[in-house]
């Protein structure tokens, strides 16, 4: 059975890069939680409101990713 979920096509990319980075970071092992971004991915993700794109910031806290 196939999943569907439904996105906001304005956000499309937000989605996407969020995804990308949890696969990546799934890839590298076990995902410790993190005080800065509360989830350990090593990244933060956000959405430029104007261009609504995503934006990914490497996280301070635990330093693993983006």
């Amino acid at each position: 059975m196939s999943e569907t979920r439904w996105v906001d096509p304005q956000y499309a990319e937000l989605v996407e890069a969020f995804d990308e980075l949890v696969a990546r970071r799934r890839r590298q092992g076990p995902v410790t939680r993190c005080r800065s971004c509360t989830h350990g991915l090593g990244a933060i993700v956000m959405v430029d409101l104007t261009t609504k794109k995503p934006i990914v910031t490497p996280c301070t806290g635990c330093r693993t990713g983006a």
